[in-house]
């Protein structure tokens, strides 16, 4: 029983996960860009391990930049482009926004990309 309870146990997690990022994704379309950071965030807080990382850590990136904390966008994208690069939101974030991070990176003294 033990290996089927874990196994519904990892089913229910990633459930709970999928449906923050679904409000997540609901609140960001609306513009609704602090509320869409906050449930990405608890992807993160709540659901590790899963699978769900680059699309929350995207999220959240994107989410911070639209509410203008820039640098808590770059700190969230810096993660995603160390942690999880080849990943296709990786590549997404920085076609989006790679270069203008790495311009503000080098300008400001602070590490590049």
């Amino acid at each position: 029983y033990v290996v089927e309870a874990k196994q519904h146990k990892a089913d229910c997690l990633k459930m709970k996960a999928e449906k923050e990022l679904y409000i997540a994704h609901f609140y960001f379309i609306r513009e609704m860009y602090d509320s869409a950071e906050k449930r990405f965030e608890t992807v993160l807080d709540k659901y590790p391990g899963l699978g769900f990382e680059p699309r929350a850590l995207y999220g959240a990136a994107k989410s911070a930049f639209e509410t203008g904390e820039k640098d808590k966008g770059r700190q969230l994208y810096n993660s995603l482009e160390s942690q999880y690069a080849g990943s296709d939101e990786a590549k997404k974030a920085h076609g989006e926004y790679g270069t203008n991070w790495i311009s503000r990176s080098i300008r400001d003294g602070a590490r590049t990309l």
